[in-house]
């Protein structure tokens, strides 16, 4: 799966869109860890953007009063443009959610199409749905989200709602001080949950995050991977081998999968590698199989995330 934005900005305050989308995507796909300094990491990471996006307001200022102007019409190599791309299905009326009723993912198929829930309800634990709504507050600033919390029978069950619950919200009082603080004209954050997988070994809740910036779109994809059997947050570290021969089968099934090719010149394997590696890379776990892949944020002024389905995954699984 793919999906992301390209947008041409000539005035300063899209210069300071640029700068600022750079800064606040260091720490918005972070991938949630299982032990308690996950959540002092996270706040940790909240008071440094706060800092920088003063930082981001003062370039923006001085580049309106000299009148600068930058064109990003280029490119992200390799990239189509961004009417293309698989979405997550359609929005919801009611939430904004996408939804897809008519796809049910199985291990049948040859790749995941497209993110969806599937919530079942033959297990000792289930999910029911928790709603943040800001947006009526004021019009030029909102957040919303849509997040499950984890009830019945699972282990650590209040401290994995817990890293859910921040994951979720993390943003949630920021937009007003993009407004107030950095000079943005409007700012619009909405976070969707999806539980991509749920099973008696894994369980995957998955976040479609999408923020607006002077209506500059910059859909991202973050992960937390919970192991049912211990409680415990799964890093991706700590799971897999991001090897070379990993990389490649990336770069061959998000050609098949997505119809993008990754060449070797644009995008080497070491390249690759180390996207899929990083905090912005990204894993969750769904009927099909392994979803991997990462958000390129930033980079000649795109936003977005690519996914690629492994079905065999287990070759790439380090030794505990």
């Amino acid at each position: 799966m793919k999906k992301h934005q390209n947008h041409c900005y000539f005035t300063a305050v899209c210069i300071a869109s640029a700068i600022f989308a750079v800064l606040l995507c260091l720490a918005l796909f972070l991938i949630v860890t299982g032990d308690r300094s996950e959540l002092d990491r996270m706040e940790a990471q909240a008071a440094v953007f706060l800092e920088q996006m003063e930082q981001a307001a003062d370039s923006a200022r001085q580049s309106a009063l000299v009148g600068a102007q930058d064109n990003f019409e280029n490119s992200m190599p390799g990239m189509p443009d961004a009417s293309s791309g698989i979405q997550p299905g359609q929005a919801d009326s009611a939430s904004g959610k996408s939804t897809d009723e008519t796809y049910v993912p199985s291990a049948d198929d040859e790749y995941y199409e497209k993110i969806t829930d599937a919530i079942r309800d033959d297990l000792p634990y289930g999910v029911e749905w928790q709603e943040c709504d800001l947006s009526r507050k004021q019009e030029d600033a909102s957040f919303y989200a849509l997040y499950p919390k984890l009830t019945g029978e699972i282990r650590n069950r209040d401290y994995l709602n817990e890293i859910i619950e921040k994951q979720a919200l993390l943003y949630k009082n920021y937009c007003q001080m993009y407004v107030e603080q950095a000079g943005f004209d409007s700012c619009h954050i909405q976070c969707f949950g999806y539980v991509t997988n749920m099973d008696s070994e894994h369980l995957s809740v998955v976040f479609d995050q999408k923020f607006y910036l002077n209506n500059q779109s910059m859909p991202g994809l973050s992960a937390i991977n919970i192991d049912v059997e211990t409680g415990t947050i799964l890093k991706k570290e700590q799971q897999f081998n991001y090897s070379t021969r990993l990389a490649e089968r990336f770069r061959k099934q998000c050609q098949k999968q997505n119809g993008l090719e990754l060449s070797e010149n644009e995008w080497p394997t070491e390249m690759l590698r180390k996207l899929l590696s990083s905090d912005g890379g990204i894993f969750f776990y769904t009927p099909v199989g392994l979803e991997i892949g990462f958000n390129y944020n930033g980079v000649n002024n795109q936003f977005g995330w690519m996914t690629a389905t492994i079905k065999d995954y287990e070759e790439y699984l380090k030794k505990m």
